[in-house]
C-alpha cells in the first residue's frame, strides 16, 4: 500500500478593460461637443433631488471612490453604487482612456472589471495492491475557493432612460426647473409660469427647437431626454468549499489486459458574471458524480493496443450560458446554473503495427447528453421573440431534455502511416489522416439558427529525413477537399437584425516546410 498527499495553492487576479468609442469623433459624445447648460445641470436638479447630478466629469471609478469614502469599504452584494453627472466631452487623456491603451476620444461606454481567486487544496490518494489480480485506488479531497470580483461602468445616458423624466410624448411635463424660454408671443407661453417644465425648454436652450411654434430649426437633434453621464459600482465576494472522493478497482486478466471500475465526484468553483451589471451576479459551483468501466489491452503479440471505456456523468449543478436583463438596460450574456443534465456515452481508440512498415490507428466516441431538469432562459437571439415587441418573461424557453450544448453525438478519425526506407537516403513517411464531427448546437435551445452542421476533414503528410536526420522536408495538403466546417456561433440579437458570425475551420492549405539542425 502506498500514498500520495499534497497541499495545492492557487492565487490569481485578472482584470478586464473595454473602452467604445466614436472613432470618427462624431456626435454629442465628440471631443469639442458641448452641453449648453454646462455645470447648471446639477443645480437645476438640486430641487428634485438634492446633488443628484456631479458637475464635475465622471470617470470609471467614480461610483466606487464615492462609495470608498462615504463607507469605508468597497460596495458588496447585489445593491450598486450609482452616480449621474453632467455629460462632458471626452477629448482624450488619462480622464477616459485604457492604462497603457491608444488614446482615445468620444468614449460612449467604459468597462472595468476584477477578479481575484484564492484557492487551497489538501488531498490524498492510496493505492492497495490487493493482490496480483486486483488493485484499489481511492483518494479524498477538499478544496476552498474564495473569489472577490468587482464591476465598474462608465457610460453615457439620459435621465429618461433610468425612470426619472417619465414623458408621455415628446414633449412631456415633467418639472426640470428650466427657465421660461419659449417667447410671450408663442401659444405656449403661460405668463403664470415663471419656470416653464417641460423639455421644450431644453430644446429652446439648444437652439433645436424654435422658441414661437416649437418647430424643429435644424440646428441639430432635437431631444426628448437630457444627456448624462452614469459611474456605477457594484463588487461581491463568496467562498465555496467542496469534499470530493475518487475509488477505482483495476482488475489484471492477464499479463496484457485489465478491466477497471470507478467512481469519482467533481467540482469546480462558483464565480461572479461581471462586466454589465448582470441580474444574476452569481452562480454556484458545478458539481458532478462520474461513473466509468473501461478495457485495456495489448493483443496480437503486442502489435495491437485497445483502449476502450463505457461512461456516465451525472451533473447535480451545470454550468450553461443564457441572455437575460442588464440592470444598466438592455440584456447581457450571463453563466447561469442548470439544475441537472446527464453526460453518457462510450469511446475506443486503438493502435496496430500492422507491419513493420505500416501502422493504422484510430478513435470513435459517441456521446449522448441532455439536459434533466427544468430552466427557463430568454433566447435573445431567436427572431421569433423580438424583445421590442414581446416581454422577456413572456419569451423564456425550457431546456429541459436538449442537448447540451457544444457536445456531439458522434466524434471520430482515423490515420495510417507508411515508412519507405531509402538505404543511405534516407528513409520517407507518408502520413494520412481522416476525422470526422457530427452537428452540434452552439446554444441550450437546439434551435436550427445555432446548429453546425457536421462535416469531414482528410490531410495528408509525405516527409524525407536524411540518414543523420539533420535534413528534413515535408510536403503537406490539409484539408484535402476543401470542406469548411463551424467551429463556434456567435449569436446577435434584434439591434443587429438577429444576425449570426462564426468562426470557421481553416480551407484547403497546402505547403512545403524544409529544415535543418545544427546539432549533433
Amino acid at each position: 500500500m502506498s500514498f500520495t498527499s499534497g497541499i495545492f495553492f492557487y492565487s490569481a487576479v485578472i482584470d478586464q478593460r473595454g473602452d467604445f468609442f466614436d472613432a470618427n469623433g462624431t456626435g454629442l459624445y465628440a471631443t469639442g461637443a458641448t452641453d449648453p447648460i454646462g455645470a447648471n445641470l446639477s443645480t437645476l436638479f438640486d430641487f428634485i433631488v438634492p446633488g443628484l447630478i456631479e458637475p464635475q466629469p465622471l470617470n470609471l471609478f467614480s461610483a466606487k471612490e464615492r462609495h470608498i469614502a462615504a463607507n469605508g469599504k468597497a460596495n458588496t452584494g447585489d445593491n450598486a453604487s450609482l452616480i449621474l453627472g453632467v455629460l462632458h466631452p471626452d477629448p482624450g487623456g488619462e480622464l477616459l482612456n485604457v492604462k497603457h491603451g491608444i488614446d482615445t476620444i468620444a468614449s460612449d461606454l467604459l468597462y472595468g472589471t476584477r477578479t481575484r481567486r484564492d484557492s487551497v487544496a489538501v488531498y490524498t490518494q492510496g493505492v492497495w495492491d490487493i493482490n496480483d489480480t486486483f488493485t484499489l485506488t481511492f483518494g479524498l479531497r477538499w478544496a476552498e475557493d474564495e473569489v472577490a470580483g468587482e464591476e465598474n461602468l462608465y457610460r453615457s445616458s439620459t435621465l429618461c432612460a433610468i425612470g426619472i423624466c417619465g414623458l408621455t410624448g415628446l414633449f412631456g411635463t415633467t418639472f426640470l426647473g428650466l427657465p421660461n424660454l419659449i417667447d410671450p408671443s408663442s401659444r405656449f407661453f403661460d405668463p403664470n409660469v415663471t419656470t416653464v417644465n417641460n423639455l421644450a425648454s431644453y430644446n429652446v436652450l439648444l437652439g433645436t427647437l424654435d422658441p414661437v411654434n416649437l418647430q424643429p430649426t435644424g440646428n441639430g437633434p432635437v431631444l426628448n431626454s437630457i444627456p448624462i453621464a452614469l459611474s456605477i459600482h457594484r463588487s461581491f465576494d463568496r467562498t465555496d468549499d467542496k469534499v470530493t472522493g475518487r475509488l477505482n478497482l483495476d482488475w489484471n486478466l492477464n499479463d496484457d489486459s485489465m478491466v477497471y471500475f470507478s467512481v469519482t465526484t467533481g467540482y469546480r468553483g462558483g464565480g461572479f458574471n461581471l462586466v454589465f451589471f448582470s441580474e444574476t451576479s452569481s452562480f454556484d459551483p458545478e458539481e458532478l458524480i462520474s461513473y466509468e468501466i473501461g478495457y485495456k489491452a495489448q493483443l496480437l503479440d503486442n502489435t495491437l493496443q485497445l483502449n476502450s471505456s463505457i461512461y456516465f456523468y451525472d451533473y447535480d449543478t451545470i454550468h450553461t450560458f443564457g441572455t437575460e436583463v442588464s440592470l444598466t438596460g438592455g440584456t447581457t450574456s450571463s453563466v447561469l446554473e442548470a439544475p441537472g443534465a446527464e453526460i453518457k456515452g462510450f469511446e475506443i481508440e486503438g493502435m496496430w503495427l500492422a507491419t513493420e512498415r505500416i501502422t493504422l490507428g484510430g478513435n470513435y466516441s459517441y456521446t449522448k447528453s441532455e439536459y434533466t431538469e427544468t430552466l427557463l432562459i430568454r433566447d435573445d437571439g431567436d427572431i421569433r421573440f423580438p424583445s421590442s415587441v414581446i416581454p422577456a418573461l413572456d419569451s423564456n424557453l425550457d431546456i429541459k431534455g436538449n442537448q447540451i450544448l457544444q457536445v456531439p453525438e458522434n466524434k471520430a478519425s482515423l490515420w495510417a502511416s507508411y515508412n519507405l526506407p531509402l538505404g543511405g537516403n534516407g528513409r520517407v513517411e507518408f502520413l494520412f489522416a481522416a476525422s470526422y464531427i457530427d452537428e452540434v448546437f452552439f446554444s441550450q435551445f437546439e434551435t436550427e439558427f445555432d446548429r453546425a452542421p457536421s462535416y469531414e476533414r482528410y490531410d495528408f503528410r509525405a516527409t524525407w529525413k536524411s540518414p543523420s536526420e539533420k535534413w528534413v522536408v515535408t510536403g503537406f495538403v490539409n484539408n484535402i477537399l476543401d470542406e469548411i466546417g463551424i467551429r463556434q456561433i456567435e449569436t446577435h440579437g434584434e439591434t443587429d437584425g438577429f444576425r449570426r458570425t462564426a468562426q470557421v475551420t481553416e480551407p484547403r492549405i497546402y505547403g512545403l516546410e524544409v529544415s535543418y539542425s545544427l546539432g549533433s
